[in-house]
C-alpha cells in the first residue's frame, strides 16, 4: 500500500511489488533489532500489567513520507499461547488433494470449504 501518487498523501492506492524486490529483505538490521526492542518493551508492559507472562501479536508499518517505522497495534496473541505447552497436534489429510493456493502458513490446522473471490467493494 502505497500514497496515491495523484491525489495526495492522504489517498493510498495498492500496487504490485516487483519480484525482485519481493526477494530482498525490506527493513535493514537495525530496524530489526529495534522493532525486537519494541517487542520485548511492549511485552514486558503487558506482562507486568498483567501478572504473568503475556505473548504478543505486534503490528507495524513504515511511514511513506517520513521513512520512519512505528508500532502501530499491539495485542496479546490469542492462538499458540493458549496451546497447552506439552500438546502437539498434527494433521494429516485423508486423500491427496491439489492445492489451489501456496505459501507460509500461520498454524498447522487444515480446513476445507467454499471459496469465494471478492473483485471489488
Amino acid at each position: 500500500m502505497v500514497y496515491s501518487k495523484t491525489e495526495g498523501p492522504e489517498t493510498t492506492g495498492n500496487e504490485s511489488t516487483p519480484p525482485d524486490d519481493q526477494a530482498r529483505c525490506c527493513i535493514k538490521d537495525a530496524a530489526v533489532l529495534a522493532l525486537a526492542d519494541a517487542a520485548v518493551a511492549i511485552e514486558d508492559d503487558f506482562s507486568g500489567r498483567a501478572g504473568q507472562p503475556t505473548p504478543m501479536d505486534i503490528e507495524w508499518a513504515r511511514d511513506g513520507l517520513d521513512g520512519e517505522i512505528y508500532i502501530v497495534q499491539a495485542r496479546p496473541e490469542t492462538v499458540a499461547s493458549r496451546r497447552p505447552r506439552q500438546r502437539f497436534d498434527t494433521y494429516r489429510l485423508r486423500e491427496p488433494a491439489r492445492p489451489l493456493l501456496a505459501g507460509r502458513a500461520v498454524g498447522s490446522s487444515i480446513a476445507s470449504r467454499k471459496a469465494r473471490v471478492i473483485t471489488d467493494m
